[in-house]
């Protein structure tokens, strides 16, 4: 049986942070004209969903390879730990390797698409912003943005949602559920009644800052009408958002598909939307 090329190619930087290299050379370099988004993305930046394991993160990896076979895939695995204890420098530490990924990426002027799935890949993805603007001092040069099944909203029927699919299985699954239900129920009042920002709140607020992700020219926002943990009429108010603030948007809305799986409903369209969404940045 044959080795998948994601496999093959794999480079693991952290226990969270691996770089796929490409699986074909490009002709006549592949950095020559940054403005121009017909040419393949240089550099793809994956960041997957809260507590995503590598192997149906695969999927979008080798999707992305047959895409743009000369392109080098950076992932960035989200954990729910990440969203809702961890502090946010730890956050931003464990980020490092990814940072420097990028910096190299863009000193070359390399044409860079970001892809983040779920509210744990977007917090990534916006951290990252974060830190890159930090250490460079200068927005993070992402092309478009690929958001899948994000974002949510901070109400505490979601975040309930959001906690049960990332409790484990078996005996400890109720007391796991137990703790997660008090943080989102605590979490919600301090910020109705505290007026803390939570991380949804910072979330929504980090997709459009323009501080961080200026250079993105297209967001394209991939949702369904039966996702139980991210409700389409808040992915739509959000793009709307996006769009009053003069960001270029397109919306693909599926009818029957889960939390972040589209790509599994209807992998053709999938694919075709990032290839749209790429071409019109």
């Amino acid at each position: 049986m044959m080795t998948s090329p994601a496999i093959v190619n794999r480079q693991d930087l952290s226990p969270i942070i691996h770089v796929y290299e490409p699986i074909a050379e490009a002709q006549n370099g592949s950095t020559l004209d940054h403005a121009d988004a017909t040419k393949p993305p240089d550099l793809i930046i994956l960041a997957t969903w809260a507590d995503a394991k590598l192997r149906p993160i695969g999927k979008y990896v080798q999707g992305y390879q047959r895409l743009y076979p000369v392109a080098r895939i950076l992932v960035i695995q989200s954990q729910f730990y990440d969203l809702a204890f961890r502090p946010l420098f730890r956050t931003q530490k464990r980020l490092d390797p990814a940072l420097e990924v990028v910096r190299r990426a863009a000193d070359a002027h390399e044409r860079i698409l970001l892809h983040s799935l779920s509210n744990g890949g977007a917090f990534m993805a916006t951290q990252l912003a974060v830190k890159y603007r930090l250490a460079v001092g200068n927005p993070l040069p992402i092309l478009a943005h690929i958001i899948d099944s994000a974002p949510g909203s901070a109400t505490i029927q979601r975040g309930m949602a959001a906690s049960a699919a990332a409790a484990p299985k078996g005996w400890m699954r109720p007391i796991v559920l137990a703790v997660l239900y008090t943080c989102c129920l605590a979490i919600w009042l301090s910020s109705r009644v505290l007026k803390i920002k939570n991380v949804v709140d910072r979330i929504r607020n980090g997709l459009l800052d323009r501080m961080t992700l200026a250079g993105q020219r297209q967001l394209c926002y991939i949702y369904s009408k039966t996702d139980d943990i991210i409700g389409a009429e808040d992915v739509e108010e959000h793009a709307k958002e996006a769009e009053q603030k003069g960001f270029k948007t397109n919306r693909v809305i599926f009818e029957k598909s889960a939390h972040v799986a589209h790509l599994m409903v209807d992998p053709e369209r999938y694919w075709s939307t990032v290839k749209k969404t790429w071409e019109q940045a």
